[in-house]
Order: C-alpha cells, then sequence, then structure tokens
C-alpha cells in the first residue's frame, strides 16, 4: 500500500479529492418576471434577490430526475464515475460550479459507519462502494444547511464519491464540505493522484509563488519568486491570456526554477504589455503537477505624465487614445467613431461581440448597452448595414428591468447595474419612441417615460446618501457610463441633475487622488484596484479631469 495522502482525524475536513471535468448544462426555466426588490437603498454584498426562473424551475422538476439525467451513480467497479480531470489538495474543502464530482478512497482502522458533519449549498449525492448513502436536494440559493450522515466504511477501503450540483446563477456561493466527528483516523487515497516526494515540494512551491515586486516596470522582467530554495529543478509552465475581450494567449511559457534557486525570470520585460495580468501557473517534475493562479501589475510609464494645458486638448488626446489604443470592447467603437475613424474589421468585431452579450442577456450586459445605444444614436448611418439592422432588432428585444418576462441571470440590484439599466432603457425608449419594446410590450415612449421615473429614484438616493461604492476605481467608470449619457441624451431635469452627480464625483476623485493614481478607501474594490492603480478604469478620468497621469487601454 502507497504512502496516503493526509490522514483525517476528528474535526478535520476532507480537503482531498480526485475531480471530475466540470458539467455544465443550460436550465432556463420559464421567461417570467421577476420580483422588483429595488428600494434604491444600496448595500454591497446584497444577493437577496429571490428564485429567478431557473431556480424556479429548479424547484418544479425532482431533483432526483434531474441528477439521473446527468449521473446515474458510480458502478461498483468504478470509484469515480467521470473522467477525473484534477485533484484537489488545498488545505480548506473544495467549492466547485455546475455538476463537478468528488473521489476518494478512504480507509479505517476498522470497519466503521463514520458520521461526517456535511456543509454544503446546493444538491449533494454521497456514494460509497457504489451505493447510495446519502442524498441532500434543497437547492435554496446561498443557505448553507448542516447534518450529520452515516459513511459505512470498511477497514480494507472504500470507495467514495460525491457529486454536488446547483444553479449557476450570479453571485451564487456553492461548496460542499465533510467534517469527520468520529475518533477514528482514516487515510485518504485519490485515484490518480501521486503520493510520492514530489508532490509535497510542488505543493510547497504553489504557496509560495508571487511576483517579484509590487509591479514590473521600464527596465524589469517578469520574475516569479519564492521563500524556500527549490529541492529539485522544477517545469513551470506559465500562460498569460488577454486583459481585453479579445481573448488571445499573450504568453504560453515553460521556464526552470533551478534545483537552490528562488527566482526565475518569467519572459523578457517587454514581452508582456501594459496591464495587469492573470497568470497561470502548472509545476511539474514527472507526472506530478500542481496548478495555481497568481496576477501581476506591468506598469511601464512610472511616474505619471503631465498632460497638455487645455482641457479640451486633453479630452481630444483621451478620445484619440481611446480610439486608437482602446480595448476590444463597446467604449471603444463610439471614440473610433467620434474621432473620425471609418468603421473597419476592428470596429465590426467589437459590434457583433456586443451584440452577442445583449442577445444573450449575458451579465453586465447593461455596461455595454449604454455605448451601443450611443453610438447607433449619434452614428446609426455609419454602422454596416447587416450590423445597424441587427442592433436595432437586439436593442428592441433586451430586457431593460426585472418587471420585463426573463429567464436570464443579469444582475440588477447593485447601484452600478440599476443605473445603466435604466439608463439603457430610457435612450432606448428615446431612440424608438414608436417601435413595440417586445419584452416589456411598451412602445419606445412608455418605456422613456418608466426610465425617466426610476432614474430620479435613483437620482434622489445617490444625491440623499451618497455612493454606496465610493471612491471606487472600478465603479465610478461604470457611474460614468450612465451618468455621462444623461448629460449627453436625457431630458433637461434629469440631465442637470446627472451632472451634478457628475461633479461631485470628480470632487471626491480630486480629494482622493495621489500622484496621479486614484487612493484612499473604496466601497468597492478588486486585486487590480489596490495593486495597479495607473491600469484602473478610473486612472484616465483623473488625467483628463486633472492633468497629469496615465492613458490606459
Amino acid at each position: 500500500m502507497s504512502k496516503p495522502l493526509l490522514i483525517l482525524n476528528r474535526g478535520e475536513s476532507l480537503a482531498a479529492w480526485a475531480l471530475s471535468p466540470v458539467i455544465a448544462t443550460p436550465f432556463p426555466g420559464i421567461a417570467a418576471p421577476a420580483e422588483d426588490r429595488q428600494n434604491y437603498k444600496y448595500i454591497n454584498g446584497f444577493v437577496d434577490v429571490g428564485d429567478l426562473p431557473c431556480r424556479v424551475a429548479t424547484g418544479a422538476t425532482s431533483p432526483h430526475e434531474m441528477s439521473r439525467s446527468t449521473q446515474a451513480g458510480p458502478s461498483k467497479a468504478s470509484i469515480c464515475p467521470v473522467p477525473i480531470a484534477a485533484s484537489n489538495l488545498a488545505n480548506s474543502a473544495p467549492r466547485q460550479h455546475v455538476w463537478p464530482a468528488g473521489a476518494a478512497q478512504i480507509w479505517a482502522l476498522r470497519s466503521t459507519a463514520i458520521a461526517p458533519s456535511a456543509s454544503r449549498r446546493g444538491g449533494v449525492h454521497i456514494w460509497v462502494d457504489g451505493e447510495l448513502a446519502a442524498r441532500f436536494e434543497p437547492f435554496t440559493r446561498n443557505s448553507t444547511e448542516q447534518s450529520v450522515v452515516h459513511l459505512p466504511i470498511k477497514a480494507a477501503g472504500s470507495d467514495v464519491v460525491v457529486l454536488t450540483e446547483d444553479m449557476a446563477e450570479r453571485d451564487t456561493n456553492w461548496f460542499f464540505e465533510l467534517t469527520l466527528l468520529d475518533d477514528v483516523p482514516l487515510a485518504v487515497f485519490l485515484p490518480g493522484a501521486p503520493a510520492d516526494a514530489h508532490l509535497d515540494t510542488l505543493k510547497a512551491l504553489a504557496a509560495e509563488v508571487r511576483p517579484a515586486g509590487e509591479y514590473t516596470g521600464p527596465s524589469d522582467p517578469p520574475v516569479l519568486e519564492f521563500d524556500t530554495p527549490a529541492s529539485l529543478s522544477v517545469a513551470i509552465h506559465a500562460k498569460v491570456g488577454s486583459t481585453s475581450h479579445a481573448k488571445h494567449t499573450m504568453l504560453d511559457r515553460i521556464v526552470t526554477l533551478k534545483a537552490g534557486e528562488t527566482k526565475v525570470t518569467l519572459c523578457r520585460g517587454d514581452e508582456l504589455p501594459d496591464g495587469y495580468h492573470i497568470i497561470d501557473l502548472t509545476f511539474v517534475v514527472d507526472d506530478t503537477r500542481v496548478a495555481r493562479q497568481i496576477a501581476c501589475a506591468v506598469i511601464y510609464d512610472i511616474a505619471p505624465q503631465p498632460r497638455h494645458a487645455d482641457i479640451a486638448e486633453r479630452k481630444r488626446e483621451a478620445l484619440l487614445h481611446s480610439a486608437v489604443e482602446g480595448e476590444m470592447r463597446m467604449g471603444t467603437a463610439p471614440a473610433m467613431l467620434a474621432a473620425g475613424l471609418e468603421p473597419d474589421q476592428r470596429f465590426h468585431d467589437i459590434i457583433e461581440e456586443t451584440l452577442t452579450i445583449i442577445e444573450q442577456r449575458w451579465d453586465c450586459a447593461d455596461f455595454v448597452s449604454v455605448p451601443l445605444l450611443w453610438a447607433y444614436a449619434r452614428h446609426a448611418a455609419q454602422f454596416p448595414p447587416d450590423l445597424r439592422l441587427r442592433t436595432e432588432t437586439a436593442l428592441l428585444t433586451f430586457r431593460y428591468w426585472v418587471d420585463e418576462p426573463g429567464n436570464d441571470v443579469m444582475w440588477f440590484w447593485s447601484e452600478n447595474h440599476a443605473l445603466c439599466f435604466h439608463v439603457s432603457q430610457l435612450m432606448a425608449g428615446q431612440t424608438f419612441p414608436d417601435s413595440l419594446f417586445t419584452a416589456a410590450n411598451r412602445n419606445g415612449s412608455e418605456q422613456a417615460r418608466l426610465a425617466a421615473e426610476r432614474l430620479h429614484l435613483w437620482l434622489d438616493a445617490v444625491e440623499a446618501e451618497g455612493s454606496a461604492e465610493w471612491n471606487s476605481s472600478a465603479y465610478y467608470p461604470v457611474d460614468f457610463i450612465g451618468l455621462l449619457a444623461l448629460v449627453e441624451f436625457a431630458p433637461a431635469d434629469i440631465a442637470t441633475r446627472a451632472r451634478r452627480v457628475t461633479d461631485r464625483i470628480f470632487t471626491m476623485i480630486a480629494l482622493h487622488t495621489l500622484g496621479g493614481v486614484p487612493a484612499g478607501s473604496m466601497g468597492r474594490a478588486y486585486d487590480k484596484e489596490l495593486r495597479a492603480g495607473p491600469q484602473t478604469e478610473l486612472a484616465p478620468f483623473a488625467t483628463v479631469a486633472f492633468g497629469k497621469g496615465w492613458l490606459n487601454q
């Protein structure tokens, strides 16, 4: 018998699983209006949105039928009913998404019915030696439940398989965890997982790896750094994907961390562009592989650059920069047209991807529907005929609020999303006043009137309470998507209020910008906002407003 991956003692969680590939199946349910829980009192982290159509359909369908349709359970001859994709060897219970299965082989000192505490969100099935031992199928969203289960583990070893499933809605947290309650130590083995001396070494390297320095500068190659010298030479496969919507791979490289070394150069200093990059790392020795994901900031212009003294010139410079250097996303398209560039393949690709997002009602479709409406309202004649017709159809069939039937998981309820949805509804209604909006079954004039009422409520809230996402380098720019469109396109009473809120936000930016970098406390932030200030979406706004800083993509 080989060495077990771990010994599980009383009070510890089983954190070693061989994982199947994730199985994702569309299960949208029947399109229906959602309960409108928008009260214009914004609390970051709010998720109490009620049951969306996909979850309503889940509740109306026998969970047993759902599970059998995807997984009839393991055979007694196989520890894992589907191919193993990876092993999870973390120090906490795995949290997976959409029908993955976890498998482990567990040996006890004696045959016993162990009693783990099972914590979970979503549905969980547990098989022991091919026999279904436990089933939980509440499918309640974001509700953690616990119970004690009895699993018949043999002294000679038992195969345990867990299938976890849930509806993969936006902001659904979903996991399972088995914690041993009995005073019976268990030896845990994983099918296909190597239990050799290399595994601990690679786990330690993966836990320690980090970029050398807070950022990579103009003359510094990206370097991976470790606390402990490597005990043997390790191959490291590094991949960096695109930061834009183009989704091409910018780096795919294998480097070697030599025995005794604590640093390895990832690539030349000029191989990665400016940006905040996610790096997928795989540490390899022989057949043993351990994966880890980290991030690094690449900032070539370290010092904020002084800009033209005249703000009109700074705006013109920023417009041209966006038109030429902007990412492959919708905000770049109106910049291209406003700068006088002819629609080319790049423009065509941006509009096509934007339309797919809107037509399929992806999350954050509201962030791109506003600039699409802006571009159409100002430059419809420049759209290629096929894109113009498709744009009109997409805008007239889009779902602009929760009172309109849908079976999507677009997020409507946060401060920035509510604004962008209301602005989209207003602009679309004004653009097509006599046309029928099929999701709402209202004409454009009715849509615009309803959107105006909602926008006044949003503005009331922000004027009275300030922004729940104060100082946010991630979400002030999203607010600008909506607010600047209102300044340009809304009726005078709304445009005046939007201008006032915009001025307040720029005052906040002025008070909390240091050396060209938006700084200070933030109502919402991500790692990029904390570690790569010049690369945030807000940095160019500060540059245009105050004359010093960076123009990024």
